[in-house]
């Protein structure tokens, strides 16, 4: 008998069969968690760090270094539990008393100010809010914003 017509034969077999089934399921369906695109977290902060390279590109280093600083600052101060912060409206003045000690000004980069403050309307931080359970998405929003000054200094 033909080898080939025999393997068929054998393949045909309804246990045999069930279980190519489940085994091309199987490959399918990991192939496809792979291939998933990523989730809308995800392509948030990538889109906000990309908006934030954007945002700055051709601005002198020294700018660039300050703002860095501002932001992964930022990021440091909310990871490292807040001190002295219970709320967004505390997390703001703060913010304004180190834009100030800075000499940042808001309208050197409208861009990235917009941005900033786009973003975390988006996330209704326009509202006076309980700092402790927004923190680590805050901290994930400006480390965001710090890796695009980070890309923009490239």
């Amino acid at each position: 008998m033909d080898p080939i017509l025999n393997l068929l034969r054998r393949l045909c077999n309804p246990g045999v069969c069930l279980w190519v089934a489940v085994l091309a399921n199987t490959a399918v369906s990991g192939w496809m968690v792979v291939r998933l695109t990523p989730t809308p977290a995800v392509e948030m902060v990538s889109g906000v760090r990309f908006r934030a390279a954007a945002a700055l590109a051709g601005a002198a280093h020294k700018d660039l270094a300050s703002l860095y600083g501002l932001m992964s600052g930022l990021a440091d101060y909310l990871e490292a539990g807040h001190p002295g912060s219970e709320t967004t409206i505390d997390l703001l003045e703060i913010w304004a008393r180190a834009l100030l000690i800075s000499g940042w000004e808001l309208e050197q980069y409208p861009e990235l100010t917009d941005l900033v403050e786009d973003e975390l309307k988006r996330r209704g931080f326009g509202e006076p809010k309980k700092l402790a359970p927004v923190a680590a998405e805050l901290t994930d929003l400006f480390r965001a914003l710090a890796g695009g000054i980070e890309d923009a200094s490239e």
